[in-house]
């Protein structure tokens, strides 16, 4: 905003989720032409994601840690297949559910944000892909990290070994392709 007298008003902020819009667009604008897609970031995120797209069926779901790479590559129009796994660390160093929304708020991507939810989504859906970066430590609990790792099929890593494919598919409800 702009007074007669010409001094601007600094923008306020709409609150959190404005500044979350801002800083989800950055990875966006990373993308180059480069075969590691988002080259910034310094991590190969496109073979993996390459690697989901060629061997997922329409009807899988899948759970990521990095949700904004994951929906350049799917596609917007399927973030209502996309998970996003994240959970709340304290500042005591314990790891909590998000008591906020369980949304991210730009995509409107939900969460699963403890290893009970990872659990019984594994269990309650047919096939599931889960798409880990270099962060899952910093973004999950070590008991969550265990669990994919020990219970999960690795399906695909990145030259670097810092982008996992993992894949689940239901005993119960398995399908044929």
């Amino acid at each position: 905003f702009q007074a007669e007298d010409g001094i601007r008003d600094v923008e306020r902020s709409r609150g959190l989720g404005d500044v979350y819009k801002r800083q989800v667009l950055i990875p966006y604008l990373a993308l180059s032409s480069s075969p590691y897609g988002f080259k910034s970031l310094g991590r190969d995120s496109k073979s993996p994601h390459e690697y989901l797209l060629k061997n997922k069926a329409d009807e899988d779901l899948v759970i990521t840690t990095v949700h904004s790479v994951t929906l350049f590559y799917l596609g917007i129009e399927n973030k209502d297949k996309i998970y996003l796994l994240r959970e709340k660390q304290e500042e005591n160093g314990a790891w909590q559910e998000f008591r906020e929304d369980k949304r991210e708020p730009y995509f409107g991507i939900v969460l699963i944000d403890s290893l009970d939810k990872l659990k019984n989504f594994l269990e309650n859906n047919k096939r599931v892909w889960v798409l880990t970066d270099y962060r899952i430590s910093w973004l999950v609990s070590p008991e969550v990290g265990r669990y994919i790792r020990e219970n999960l099929e690795l399906r695909y890593s990145n030259k670097d070994k810092d982008v996992n494919v993992y894949f689940y598919e239901s005993p119960t409800k398995r399908i044929n392709h």
